[in-house]
């Protein structure tokens, strides 16, 4: 019998989240506004991102973060 055991210590706070890119859900507020919501595929915790345009730089990008 195989056991599939999850390393949730790989995503401590602060560190990079693995997104699930194909379950992720967005909510635009705007053109240039949106927050994305999915899960994080090594330790399974929902986590969010959140993008806005700057006019110097274009459109930012958060990191991904546990949600609350």
């Amino acid at each position: 019998m195989t056991t599939l055991v999850l390393n949730k210590s790989l995503c401590v706070e602060g560190a990079l989240h693995t997104p699930n890119k194909a379950a992720i859900s967005v909510v635009a507020y705007s053109f240039a506004e949106a927050d994305y919501f999915t899960f994080c595929e090594v330790c399974e915790q929902n986590i969010e991102s959140f993008s806005f345009y700057e006019d110097d730089r274009g459109t930012v990008y958060s990191k991904w973060v546990v949600s609350k």
